[in-house]
């Protein structure tokens, strides 16, 4: 899992809230955005997943990078990704996972795979 979000947003920590129950290998990075040198980092360290904002999202379509092969999972949470860049993602085989979470919990509550879904409660999360 590498995390480029910073930890003193709720995101970036709830990478870490996740890593503590899963037990995952997190790798962090306190570089500031480069779409590219993300990319780069994923391949090398063959990162599976990641957690990207829509503006990284954005950055990456707008740099035309292709997915590494190794990433199976993008979780993109923190705001509005309009469907053009959802599907030019998508065609650069970006693994995308739209989320939506409490930030109280740190928790993701939600997702869907494609942009025109509703959202799909996660396994945990009771009625």
């Amino acid at each position: 899992y590498l995390n480029p979000l910073p930890f003193y947003h709720i995101a970036g920590a709830a990478v870490l809230a996740r890593q503590e129950i899963a037990r995952f290998r997190q790798i962090s990075s306190d570089e500031k955005w480069n779409a590219q040198k993300f990319s780069s980092r994923v391949e090398e360290e063959k990162v599976t997943c990641t957690s990207l904002v829509p503006t990284q999202i954005y950055d990456l379509v707008n740099e035309n990078i292709v997915a590494p092969p190794s990433l199976r999972l993008v979780f993109v949470g923190a705001g509005y990704l309009s469907k053009e860049i959802f599907h030019r993602a998508k065609e650069l085989r970006w693994p995308l996972v739209l989320t939506y979470g409490m930030t109280e919990t740190c928790a993701m509550l939600a997702y869907k795979k494609e942009i025109d879904e509703l959202l799909t409660r996660f396994p945990h999360i009771s009625k």
